[in-house]
């Protein structure tokens, strides 16, 4: 819910022409419909830098907007994973093309390069857990190994949970019925803006702590003064580039 208040804030500001600096995760490039002058993306692959570029002169002004991309100083970027992998394909993509970076021929060149549709290490980057192997192999007797499957595919790998901020009288109120009614699900649902991810090991250091509980698997932020408006929920041992947003 705050997350939805702080978009409508830098809307305004940015309808009235107000100074508007923003500093935030990649959520803002999954189809949040905002117009900026200047967009600065940390170095990424080319979707996620054209997704940037979308909240650039969205609205086609007459004043041409700008799009940075920038390697981070001070942290670098990460040594492996599927940012490393992607950031690397992009910079040998704008490096090697002679078009515009987000043209067609490049985006083509990109993708070819990050999923090995021309190098033959198509299936074993698309079909990193066999599941095509196995279904082909289970197949000829037309058997589905649903069971084994459903094990082997989880659609986002990173082990996350959501954790409800009772940032306003509304989830309060919410959290309260939680505690008292039998089908939960409706409940559940309107408290789902009112809720952050954190890792597995963040949740588990924070329980620890007590400064989280649960009612029936809803977790749910005890001591709110560890919540900040501005950055998000903060962790035990906060700085800066720990922090954890409404993202």
């Amino acid at each position: 819910m705050h997350r939805s208040l702080v978009l409508n804030e830098i809307k305004q500001r940015l309808k009235d022409n107000l100074p508007c600096r923003v500093v935030s995760t990649q959520l803002i490039e999954a189809g949040v419909d905002i117009d900026f002058p200047l967009v600065l993306r940390a170095m990424a692959g080319l979707d996620a830098i054209a997704q940037a570029a979308g909240r650039c002169n969205r609205e086609g002004g007459p004043d041409k907007g700008e799009v940075r991309v920038f390697y981070p100083q001070e942290h670098g970027m990460p040594s492996r994973g599927w940012l490393k992998e992607t950031s690397t394909e992009a910079l040998h993509v704008l490096r090697y093309i002679n078009q515009d970076a987000l043209s067609s021929e490049a985006m083509c060149s990109y993708f070819d390069r990050v999923y090995g549709l021309n190098d033959g290490t198509f299936q074993d980057k698309t079909d990193m857990k066999g599941i095509v192997k196995l279904l082909r192999e289970k197949n000829a007797n037309l058997e589905i190994p649903y069971a084994e499957i459903a094990e082997r595919f989880k659609f986002i790998e990173d082990d996350m949970h959501a954790v409800v901020i009772p940032y306003d009288s509304e989830a309060r109120r919410l959290l309260a019925e939680l505690r008292m009614v039998d089908y939960p699900t409706q409940v559940i649902r309107q408290l789902q803006p009112y809720s952050v991810q954190l890792y597995s090991s963040e949740l588990e250091t924070m329980k620890h702590a007590r400064l989280i509980e649960d009612i029936e698997g809803v977790y749910y932020v005890l001591d709110m003064t560890r919540y900040d408006k501005n950055v998000g929920l903060m962790q035990i041992g906060y700085k800066a580039e720990t922090e954890v947003g409404l993202s």
